[in-house]
């Protein structure tokens, strides 16, 4: 009422993932009915998507700013330019860039530009339309791992997260 816009800046998520685990991303959305105008996630360390829940914009990840990782993954990142007016999200836009080779943090040639906006929004697209969540999320860990060599099991299973003295467990 006073013209206050609020983020909610949140450190969590599974590392080197684009798509929010299911069980954090049902605590990032209870979060909506909090008063919170915009919620933002960090640390997988990779640009993740985008989804609208009761009104407030939800943004999964804006990547590395500045990393000097080997993985081209990790170099890659978008900032976010939020509109406000009026204590109000107006509008948004992401912008691409990249960590080159030097450390310089630069805008990407046109290719890498369109790579990482249509990886964007692909996985705003899964959160927007995929219906059984958790069987597409373990899917899409099962095949992460299976790329680098890793096994589902190693993973920390069950992840628990407390709320409202309350343990929810994703097997």
């Amino acid at each position: 009422s006073k013209g206050y816009f609020c983020i909610l800046y949140a450190h969590v998520r599974r590392l080197f993932t684009r798509f929010p685990n299911p069980i954090i991303r049902d605590f990032i959305c209870a979060q909506t009915e909090t008063g919170i105008d915009c919620i933002v996630t960090v640390h997988p360390h990779c640009v993740g998507g985008y989804e609208k829940v009761n009104g407030v914009s939800i943004f999964y990840s804006l990547g590395d700013f500045l990393m000097d990782g080997s993985s081209f993954r990790r170099r890659e990142s978008i900032v976010l330019d939020l509109l406000v007016r009026g204590g109000k999200l107006s509008s948004w836009n992401i912008t691409p860039v990249i960590t080159n080779m030097q450390l310089e943090v630069v805008l990407p040639l046109e290719k890498q530009d369109k790579r990482i906006r249509d990886s964007f929004d692909f996985v705003s697209d899964k959160l927007k339309y995929v219906q059984d969540y958790i069987s597409f999320y373990k899917k899409q860990i099962r095949m992460a791992n299976a790329k680098s060599g890793q096994n589902l099991q190693n993973e920390a299973t069950p992840l628990k997260i407390w709320q409202k003295n309350v343990m929810f467990e994703l097997n």
